[in-house]
């Protein structure tokens, strides 16, 4: 039997667009403007292994832009050499 997997995600400013294969769900997505900062903020938890605050966002900014430009290997680095992941405040 024919399977209909046509969905409408809301992943796009167009919250009516059908999409009816994984292929148009994975562009959707990729061109949502979404993934990049859902990406900065869950590697951010995994690195500092806490929420985000408002202090943090320059660090999320950093992973999010170099992702923009297409820079994985920089955007894993951006947390690395943020100042609040070099430095640790005693409590």
């Amino acid at each position: 039997l024919p399977i209909d997997s046509a969905a409408k995600p809301h992943i796009t400013a167009d919250d009516d667009q059908v999409i009816d294969n994984g292929v148009a769900l994975s562009r959707a997505v990729a061109e949502s403007g979404r993934v990049e900062a859902c990406f900065a903020r869950q590697y951010f938890r995994y690195t500092y292994h806490r929420q985000e605050t408002a202090q943090d966002a320059c660090a999320l900014e950093g992973v999010r832009s170099a992702l923009t430009a297409g820079n994985l290997k920089q955007a894993l680095v951006a947390v690395a050499m943020s100042p609040s992941f070099k430095t640790r405040k005693v409590e």
